[in-house]
């Protein structure tokens, strides 16, 4: 299958899984539902040709972003602090006060909230999973996809966040928002995953089947200049887990070489395999040994990571038999696939638990301080 990106076909398959949950965010209300979810194939592909890496067995009439799809990462403080610093930097940066913003892919409309509050500016969020409500005077949320045909951008500041990977035609995608925005002085800000800290983590947690593409900066930088737009500087951010970067409409054809860097990147795909199966052997002879001694664990973490992580080693529910998350929406619901069920921090006062497996390194100190502040006693390992 071509690059959807730069159509290219000197591309190379890396990484399997062989069944995958299609929807890593959406849990399921009992246990026997979570153990039949569909499940699919994912093979990772690299192309040279523009730094892209993208799921060549991803199919988009599998997915479906309904009421029941929960990502909000805004119950941390951590996070918070991340979301509303980007927030402040972006109403500075370009003067947003009392200015119209257009988030694509809103979730619950957290960050819009923010930044319209910040600046007093107008927001309108789009998102199929989101609730079809004003959440406050200045901000509402329309339940359906972004359409460019029927949805004029007439906005200061255009809000792509954490989307970009779960779009298979991204040239599409981003060519009809650059003519939906015209020659107007908007500004375009994407926020993607950091396909450069999965490669150099090995890190499997982070492959899920509702992200088909998977971003380098060279790639983020390509797919911009293919789509119309003059991209700034990429910045890796949070940890460098994310990548951020602001564009504006190009009037001249910007498309360079795309070749710095690619070395690197090309290094970091032929380890990635290798890395994959030393972790995976690593948790396999984890979870055996807690298995043998009667030991249980608890996942910290009820995202795409945890439920990666736990259909991946097909960890048994004896030795990890809860997920912990702060998000409420998700308590009493069951992981996709592996069936563990999601139980509130405080919950793990009632179960012996020897050790918690912390899904995010970057949320280590904020999970750790709620461990202490909840007097519980165990070991914290970071998978």
């Amino acid at each position: 299958m071509p690059c959807p990106l730069c159509d290219n076909t000197s591309t190379w398959s890396f990484c399997q899984i062989d069944q995958a949950p299609v929807i890593c965010n959406a849990l399921s209300p009992t246990r026997e539902r979570a153990l039949l979810v569909d499940k699919a194939r994912i093979e990772l592909v690299f192309c040279p040709g523009c730094g892209l890496i993208y799921n060549s067995a991803y199919d988009p009439a599998r997915i479906a972003y309904t009421g029941d799809y929960e990502n909000s990462l805004f119950f941390s403080s951590r996070f918070r602090e991340y979301a509303r610093q980007q927030a402040m930097d972006l109403v500075r940066t370009h003067n947003l006060l009392r200015k119209r913003i257009v988030e694509i892919g809103c979730g619950n409309g957290d960050f819009l909230r923010e930044i319209c509050e910040i600046g007093n500016n107008i927001g309108a969020g789009f998102d199929p999973a989101a609730p079809a409500r004003e959440i406050s005077t200045n901000v509402r949320l329309v339940p359906r996809e972004f359409d460019p045909s029927r949805d004029a951008l007439d906005a200061d500041l255009v809000c792509c966040r954490q989307v970009l990977e779960h779009i298979w035609s991204p040239r599409r995608f981003l060519s009809e928002l650059r003519r939906s925005i015209g020659r107007g002085g908007t500004t375009l800000f994407l926020e993607v995953p950091n396909a450069l800290w999965m490669l150099r983590r090995g890190d499997l947690w982070d492959v899920i089947y509702e992200h088909c593409a998977y971003y380098t900066p060279l790639a983020l930088r390509r797919v911009l200049a293919m789509s119309g737009f003059l991209a700034g500087e990429v910045h890796p951010v949070f940890g460098e887990q994310f990548l951020t970067v602001e564009a504006v409409p190009a009037h001249v054809n910007n498309i360079h070489p795309c070749d710095d860097g690619m070395h690197e990147i090309e290094t970091l795909v032929r380890q990635f395999q290798s890395s994959c199966v030393r972790n995976m052997s690593f948790w396999q002879e984890r979870l055996a040994t807690m298995y043998k001694n009667g030991a249980t664990a608890a996942v910290w973490g009820s995202g795409s990571k945890g439920v990666t992580f736990l259909n991946a080693l097909n960890a048994p529910l004896e030795v990890i038999p809860w997920v912990v998350d702060i998000n409420p929406r998700k308590h009493g619901r069951y992981i996709p696939g592996a069936a563990q069920r999601v139980i509130p921090p405080e919950e793990l006062l009632s179960h012996a638990c020897d050790s918690v497996i912390v899904m995010n390194p970057i949320y280590i100190e904020e999970i750790s301080r709620t461990l202490q502040s909840l007097d519980i006693q165990c070991e914290l390992l970071t998978a």
